[in-house]
C-alpha cells in the first residue's frame, strides 16, 4: 500500500531535473569591458594585453569585449581564459555605431573651449553694458536753457562731464574688444585642435566577440592580446660627470608615447628592441645574368653618361658647402662622410654637421654615408646643400653603442631577455602612460661606469677641444642607438647620441667643448712656397698647431690633422716634417699625444710638398 502510495504521488508530482545550458541549447550572452594591464611596447607599435573579469556558466558562452582602442590589427587579436576553459571561437568585429571614448587630450580641450566661451560671453556682456551706458548719456544731454542753473559755469560743468565719462567708456569698450579679439584667436586655435582630435576618433571601435565553453559556473579573467600601431618608445639617456676622477652616471631612460585612445594606468611594461615578426620575409637571392650592354641607336647607358661627365675634366673646380641631417628630427649628424662617387676624395661633417670642399666642376652628384643611415646620393644642382638622412629601418642595427667597464648599477637593474632577434627590457615599476601623444619618460635602469676621460681636438676642421669619454665593456649594457642629453654636475651641456654603429672594443661619448683648452691653427708663410721646374709645380705647405691649457690641472690631448692622399700617379705627396705625428699613410691622418701641463702652451709643425704637371691645378687650401 506505502509502494502504491509513493507511485502515485511520483506520477502526480515528477521531479525536476537541472539540465546543464551545454545541453539545453541556450548560450550566454556577455558583454564586457576590459582595462589594460600589460603592454610590450616596440619601436613602432605596441603589443596591448587587456582582462575582462567575467562570470561564466555551465555551456556555451558568448562574450562580447568592448570596446577596444586604437588602430588594431585584427589578424593579430588572441584570447587566453583562466582555469579550464575552451576558448571555441575569436572573431573581431568592427561597432560602426559606437563611437570611441573621447582622449584625454580632447576633453582637455573641451574644458578649454568652454572656458573661452565664457570669457568672451563675459567681455560681451560687459560691452553691452557700456553701450546702454553711452546710450542713456546720449538721451540725457539736452539742458534746458529757461532754467537758471543753465549758466555758463554749469554749462561747462555738464560738457566736462560728459566728454570724461564717453572717452572713459569709448576707451573701455575698445579694450574690451581688443581682449574678445585674442580670446576669439585662442579659441580658433582650440577648435583647430579639436578637429584634428576628431579626425583622428572617427574611427569606428574594434568589438570581440568570444565563443567560451566552461565546464562549470565559474567567474575568469578572460585575457585579450592585438597589436596596434599607435604607440612607440626611444631610447634616451641622461649623462652625468662630476669631474674626470669621478665614475661616469648613465640613467638609461625610454620616451614611450602613444595614441590609442585611452590612457595606460598603471600599467606593467615591457620594452623590446624590434617589431613584432609581421609580414617580414627573409630575402631570396635570384640568379645574377650578365651580358652586353645593349643602347639605342644614337644614345648611350645611363652609367655610361654618368661616367663620361664624372670622367670628364675641363680644369676648373668648385666649391661645395652643406649641412647633413637627420630627416626625423632635423638634428645635425657629426662625422657624415661626404664622398665624390668613384673616388677616395670627400670630407667628413663637422660638430655642428656641416661639410665643406673643393670638388671638379664635372661633378653632378655627392654620396653621403652614415651608419645607422641609409645612403643618399645628392644632385648637385647648388653650391649649397642640405642633406636629410633618414634612418636605416633594420631591426638589428640598432644595437647600442656607447658603454664603459660596468663597477654597479646604480639602481635594480631590469630584467632583460634575450631573443635570437632582439632583446626586451620588463621595466621595474608600473608607470602611466596618457594616450595624447606626449613623450613620457620611465627609467629602465642607472649605472656607474668606470669611464677613462681624455681630450680630442681636430683644429683643421674646428678650433676647439673636446672632452670624450671612454667606456670599455660596453656590450653588457644592451645599450640602443639613441639621444644622450649631457650633464657636468647639475649644468646641462647639451645633447649627443649614444651610437653602437662602430664596432670597437670602447665606446666613445662626447661629452662637449672644453673653453680652458684654446687651439689655434695657421700657416708659416715664411716655409710654405710654390715653385716650378722641370714642367713641374712643387707646392710647400707648412703649418703651426698651438695648444695652450688654461685649466689648473695638467691634460692629455689626442690632436689629428691630415696631409693630403694621391689618387693618381703624376701626383706626389712627400711628408718633410711630421713634427713627432703618427702618419697613417693609407689615409693621411696624423696623431699627436701631447701632454700640457696647467698654464702651459704646446706648439708643434709639420710639413709638406706636393707635386704635379704645370699645366694642371691642385688645390691645397
Amino acid at each position: 500500500m506505502t509502494a502504491l502510495v509513493l507511485a502515485l504521488l511520483l506520477i502526480t508530482n515528477p521531479p525536476v531535473m537541472a539540465a546543464p545550458a551545454a545541453l539545453s541549447g541556450t548560450t550566454a550572452e556577455i558583454t564586457t569591458g576590459s582595462t589594460v594591464n600589460r603592454v610590450t611596447v616596440y619601436p613602432s607599435g605596441v603589443r596591448i594585453e587587456r582582462i575582462a573579469s567575467v562570470r561564466l556558466v555551465r555551456g556555451t558562452n558568448e562574450v562580447l569585449i568592448t570596446p577596444l582602442q586604437g588602430n588594431i590589427d585584427p589578424e593579430s587579436i588572441t584570447v587566453s581564459v583562466d582555469g579550464n576553459v575552451t576558448v571555441m571561437s575569436v572573431i573581431p568585429a568592427v561597432n560602426f555605431l559606437q563611437s570611441p571614448a573621447a582622449s584625454v587630450e580632447t576633453e582637455r580641450l573641451n574644458r578649454q573651449k568652454r572656458d573661452l566661451e565664457l570669457k568672451i560671453a563675459f567681455q560681451e556682456n560687459l560691452v553691452y553694458v557700456l553701450n546702454e551706458e553711452e546710450e542713456a548719456l546720449r538721451e540725457n544731454r539736452r539742458i534746458d536753457g529757461s532754467s537758471q542753473l543753465s549758466g555758463i559755469l554749469y554749462l561747462r560743468d555738464v560738457m566736462d562731464f560728459y566728454r570724461q565719462r564717453l572717452t572713459e567708456i569709448s576707451t573701455k569698450r575698445l579694450e574690451i574688444r581688443r581682449e574678445i579679439a585674442d580670446l576669439n584667436e585662442e579659441l580658433l586655435r582650440v577648435n583647430n585642435q579639436l578637429a584634428g582630435q576628431r579626425r583622428t576618433q572617427r574611427e569606428p571601435v574594434t568589438e570581440v566577440k568570444v565563443l567560451l565553453d566552461s565546464p562549470v559556473e565559474m567567474t575568469g579573467n578572460v585575457r585579450v592580446s592585438y597589436f596596434s600601431g599607435d604607440a612607440q618608445w626611444l631610447p634616451v639617456y641622461d649623462v652625468r660627470v662630476h669631474d674626470v676622477n669621478s665614475p661616469l652616471k648613465l640613467q638609461y631612460k625610454a620616451g614611450i608615447s602613444q595614441r590609442t585612445g585611452e590612457s595606460w594606468d598603471n600599467v606593467e611594461i615591457y620594452l623590446s628592441s624590434s617589431g613584432p615578426l609581421q609580414g617580414q620575409q627573409s630575402p631570396v637571392l635570384n640568379p645574377w645574368r650578365i651580358d652586353f650592354p645593349r643602347t639605342l641607336r644614337g644614345a648611350g647607358t645611363l652609367s655610361s653618361v654618368q661616367e663620361t661627365r664624372r670622367l670628364v675634366r675641363d680644369g676648373t673646380e668648385m666649391r661645395l658647402s652643406g649641412i647633413v641631417v637627420d630627416a626625423s628630427t632635423n638634428e645635425p649628424l657629426t662625422g657624415a662622410n661626404v664622398i665624390i662617387p668613384g673616388t677616395s676624395g670627400g670630407t667628413v661633417t663637422n660638430a655642428q654637421g656641416f661639410f665643406s670642399l673643393q670638388v671638379p666642376s664635372a661633378v653632378t652628384e655627392l654620396e653621403v654615408r652614415f651608419i645607422g643611415y641609409e645612403t643618399q646620393r645628392v644632385p648637385v644642382n647648388s653650391n649649397v646643400l642640405t642633406v636629410a638622412m633618414n634612418s636605416a629601418n633594420v631591426a638589428m642595427n640598432e644595437v647600442v653603442v656607447s658603454g664603459l667597464s660596468l663597477i654597479q648599477p646604480a639602481r635594480p637593474a631590469p630584467v632583460v631577455m634575450d631573443t635570437p632577434l632582439s632583446f626586451n627590457f620588463e621595466v621595474p615599476a608600473r608607470y602611466t602612460v596618457t594616450g595624447d601623444g606626449e613623450e613620457q619618460q620611465v627609467v629602465i635602469t642607472e649605472y656607474d661606469l668606470d669611464a677613462h676621460y681624455t681630450y680630442l681636438a681636430i683644429p683643421k676642421i674646428e678650433e676647439k677641444v673636446w672632452l670624450q669619454a671612454r667606456i670599455s665593456d660596453w656590450e653588457r649594457l644592451n645599450l640602443l642607438n639613441g639621444r644622450a642629453n649631457l650633464f657636468l654636475g647639475s649644468t646641462y651641456l647639451g645633447n649627443s647620441r649614444i651610437n653602437p654603429s662602430v664596432l670597437t672594443d670602447t665606446l666613445a661619448l662626447n661629452l662637449g667643448v672644453d673653453e680652458g683648452i684654446i687651439i689655434d691653427r695657421k700657416k708659416v708663410d715664411q716655409y710654405s712656397s710654390r715653385s716650378f721646374l722641370g714642367g713641374r709645380v712643387t707646392q710647400t705647405l707648412t703649418w703651426d698647431i698651438e695648444v695652450r691649457n688654461t685649466k689648473r690641472h695638467p691634460v692629455t690631448i689626442r690632436l689629428t690633422d691630415q696631409i693630403p692622399v694621391s689618387n693618381r700617379r703624376e701626383i706626389s705627396v712627400d711628408l718633410s716634417d711630421a713634427g713627432g705625428a703618427a702618419l697613417n699613410a693609407e689615409t693621411g691622418e696624423l696623431v699627436w699625444l701631447l701632454d700640457v701641463g696647467s698654464n702651459q702652451s704646446k706648439t708643434v709643425r709639420f710639413s709638406y710638398q706636393v707635386r704635379h704637371p704645370n699645366d694642371e691645378r691642385v688645390v691645397l687650401e
